[in-house]
């Protein structure tokens, strides 16, 4: 078997680190605008389904302080409701069984729910705020075919309409009800769903929908093309065909439709190859404007999944931007003040690793966008919040904040409450949730991830302070921390108060805080808090393609091994490119070896690799020399007979016995064979 054990900067060589590290990082260190804006005050997450059955799939409603949630509980619908803002809430109502999908919406005391069921879609209501749902359970795709119905999705309207759409072989189907969902038209059980599509398209993924008083607003994804129409009837008829609003002379491919609706104004955003583009129509669904770039990509970055919000003149998009462990979550805010016209996109994750699964809720001037983020080295649900249209935003809030993984996470807020839902992944799954109010107090660090070398900066916006105030600071290796760190008012009457910490691995004292790698670091004030990491370090066998090889790492004598290190914490000068030594040892040879590292460019704290001029290479034999070499190094052989200086070749009728020292520039002593 074959260690890595440890790794040391040649610049600091006095200092070794260990490397039981998890998570590969980015290379480049991203800075932290500090941004005077809007910052959450959360309450301590709460587990709603604490049941034995996996509990996942969760949607959020809220009308005033009642909360109501859904999700899937093992093959059943659950549901559970707050009337005190999430403080508390209600017995868990068992709604339907062999569910998938479910949906909610709400209008007045009125709670609906659909949600598939094996090939179907069902229905069904409350019509005392969610207390009971005595009426019986509705069938709205046919029960005399065996077609699949699924991607079902619900809206209603002020009063006392309902409107379902969903995917069913290919269709567009779409039903309503004007009593609160007693019954349906077309009839259910004597009448097959409206078409919407007329039988003319072939839809290739599900409906989004959305309502403004009589009008019903419908979108979909037609293979490359997004379809779009609109009943100004309460959903009684809609005309035929559907316009395309999302066709090209060269067949793109477009995908994830999502709709809103603003005083009048139609937007309608959707994936374009790796594009986010946005299609608006002025005279609320009648015609289109052609389609606009939201965000196009310059560097062959997959942009995607985009969500999208409206309230007054303003529109927000939101989406991710990248791939697995290198992706992030963007925002770009429009507004109507003088035609459509979109302000620079915000990097709201800004930290590397893994974003996604993104949310937004969006009402009056407020913003709030969740989703999943690694930056803290685990998966946790990070939210933010902007009370200025989407111009900025406050510090992320890292609502879950436990060991296990969480995900999909689903936002909804209503005045200066925000409320959040998502799925923690514990022994059987189990659905959590967190309430917020945002607060005018707001703490941020200068930066979102720093090296142990660096000196951070934590600066506090507080009106109702002056001159001096005392923030604490902890970290993942000091719980006790910095207790009473002094910031300073920046000038007279301004509320901004900044101050300055430095980190150390041995131990805490005046404003440095003992740290290490991976840590995360926790600044608090008057009830508020941001959280920052110390960057990872990990060490990895690589292959020549630079992928990560799998453990445990099994090697045949003979062939090549290749180490990578990520470390920023080694990075230490900007403006060259660094090496670091890797100590590497095995069961045949537990003193090992120290193989040198090079960076592979200036400032990216990566080190060797599978490939490329700074390629690392380890040689496996049975012998007791292992000889590590890089690319730039040369290797002497030198012949040696003690025997006869004469030649070798000291018996002609036998075969004769020679030795040869072979050494490099990496190691000096060498073997001999």
């Amino acid at each position: 078997m074959v260690n890595v054990l440890s790794i040391r900067n040649k610049k600091n060589a006095s200092k070794i680190f260990s490397i039981a590290l998890l998570l590969i990082l980015t290379s480049t260190i991203i800075t932290w605008q500090s941004i005077y804006a809007e910052d959450f005050s959360f309450n301590s997450s709460q587990n709603i389904s604490n049941t034995a059955e996996s509990s996942t799939d969760p949607k959020i409603i809220v009308s005033g302080s009642n909360v109501h949630v859904i999700w899937k509980e093992g093959t059943d619908t659950l549901f559970t409701t707050s009337t005190n803002g999430g403080t508390s809430f209600g017995p868990q109502i068992d709604l339907g069984n062999t569910s998938e999908g479910p949906q909610i919406d709400l209008s007045g005391n009125n709670i609906y729910v659909v949600w598939q069921e094996s090939s179907d879609i069902k229905f069904i209501n409350s019509a005392n705020n969610g207390v009971s749902f005595s009426g019986a359970t509705v069938q709205l795709s046919s029960s005399t075919n065996s077609l699949s119905s699924e991607d079902v999705q619900i809206a209603s309207s002020a009063g006392n309409d309902v409107y379902v759409t969903w995917l069913e072989s290919g269709d567009i189907l779409f039903r309503s009800s004007s009593n609160n969902g007693l019954t349906f038209t077309p009839d259910p059980s004597t009448l097959g769903a409206l078409d919407l599509g007329d039988n003319s398209d072939t839809a290739t993924a599900g409906p989004q929908l959305t309502v403004s008083g009589t009008n019903v607003y419908v979108v979909w994804q037609d293979g490359s093309d997004i379809r779009f129409t609109k009943s100004n009837d309460s959903g009684v008829s809609f005309p035929t065909p559907a316009l395309d609003i999302g066709n090209s002379s060269a067949p793109p491919t477009n995908s994830n439709p999502q709709i809103t609706v603003s005083g009048g104004i139609v937007y309608v955003v959707w994936e374009e190859n790796s594009q986010i583009k946005l299609a608006r129509s002025s005279d609320d669904g009648v015609t289109f404007d052609s389609p606009i770039v939201v965000v196009g990509s310059t560097s062959g970055v997959a942009e995607g999944i985009p969500k999208v919000e409206s309230s007054g003149s303003n529109v927000y998009v939101v989406w991710k931007e990248g791939r697995f462990a290198s992706s992030e979550i963007k925002f770009r805010a429009g507004t109507e003040s003088a035609g459509l016209s979109f302000s620079p996109e915000i990097n709201l994750s800004n930290a590397g690793g893994t974003s996604q699964e993104h949310t937004i809720a969006a009402s009056g001037s407020d913003v709030r966008v969740a989703w999943l983020d690694t930056q803290f080295g685990n998966v946790d649900i990070l939210a933010r919040a902007s009370n200025d249209n989407g111009a900025t935003f406050g510090n992320s809030e890292n609502l879950s904040q436990s060991a296990d993984f969480s995900f999909d996470p689903q936002i909804a807020n209503s005045g200066p409450s925000v409320y959040v839902v998502w799925r923690e992944q514990t022994a059987n799954n189990e659905i959590f949730f967190a309430s917020g109010i945002t607060s005018a107090i707001s703490v941020s660090f200068d930066q979102t991830q720093f090296k142990l070398s660096d000196t951070a900066t934590i600066s506090v916006i507080d009106s109702s302070s002056s001159g001096t105030i005392s923030v604490s600071v902890i970290s993942g290796s000091d719980s006790t921390g910095i207790q009473s760190l002094t910031l300073t008012e920046t000038g007279l009457g301004t509320g901004v108060f900044t101050g300055q910490i430095t980190f150390s691995t041995t131990s805490t004292s005046g404003t440095t805080l003992h740290a290490d790698t991976s840590d995360n670091i926790v600044a608090s004030f008057s009830g508020q808090s941001t959280t920052v990491s110390i960057f990872d370090r990990t060490v990895h066998f690589v292959t020549e393609s630079n992928s990560v090889r799998p453990d445990p790492v099994l090697f045949d004598t003979g062939l090549f091994g290749h180490v990578r290190v990520t470390d920023q914490n080694s990075n230490l000068d900007t403006s060259v490119a660094e090496t670091v030594d890797v100590i590497i040892n095995s069961s045949a040879n537990p003193d090992g070896i120290t193989l040198t590292l090079t960076e592979t460019a200036v400032n990216t704290g990566i080190f060797g690799g599978g490939a490329g001029a700074t390629q690392s290479n380890l040689i496996f034999t049975e012998s007791s020399g292992l000889v590590p070499i890089s690319t730039t190094s040369s290797i002497t052989i030198t012949q040696v007979d003690e025997l006869n200086a004469a030649g070798s070749n000291t018996d002609p009728l036998a075969i004769d016995t020679i030795f040869v020292d072979i050494t490099s520039d990496s190691d000096l002593a060498g073997i001999s064979i």
